[in-house]
């Protein structure tokens, strides 16, 4: 019984840390940010808005890192839902705005990309990126798709896209 409430215990302590990896050296960041450490600092910054105590893991480096006040950081999230009305490129430009790379595909977290009345996004803590339709100004279908295929997986109503900034 004992093992039991350590195990849990120990899970629970588990659920409350994150790390937030910085390069070593300045110098290292300026010339190159690993992909990697950036976006485990994105997830990082994503788990730890909430008034839910956390423990973050990080290196003096991330210590001195300027980040985002919680609330700037909460009135930046995006809620997209299907027949919300809105100008594809108003949305795409509030995408780029909190942080998302403007690319013709996207391949990878924190891509976006415009093509007419679609955008292609890929959200930060997700696996694969989603595809919004447009009739006009309405949303017309949110579609989860595959980066090598580009089909269709699953529609979906609503999406919540968290800032892709982590600094000033």
């Amino acid at each position: 019984m004992r093992q039991i409430k350590y195990t849990v215990l120990l899970i629970i302590i588990l659920m409350m840390c994150f790390l937030f990896p910085m390069d070593d050296f300045l110098t290292s960041e300026a010339i190159a940010i690993s992909p990697d450490l950036l976006i485990s600092r994105m997830e990082t910054i994503k788990n730890i808005n909430s008034s839910v105590p956390k423990i973050i893991i990080t290196n003096l480096m991330g210590y001195l890192r300027f980040l985002p006040t919680p609330e700037f950081y909460r009135d930046s999230i995006i809620n997209i839902s299907v027949r919300m009305s809105i100008e594809p490129k108003k949305l795409y430009q509030k995408l780029v705005n909190i942080g998302y790379n403007s690319e013709t595909l996207v391949t990878k977290t924190g891509d976006v990309g415009l093509r007419g009345f679609v955008i292609d996004v890929f959200p930060l803590g997700e696996d694969n990126p989603y595809r919004i339709e447009f009739f006009g100004d309405e949303i017309e279908s949110i579609r989860l798709f595959d980066t090598d295929t580009q089909k269709s997986l699953k529609n979906i109503k609503d999406l919540m896209v968290y800032p892709f900034f982590q600094s000033f």
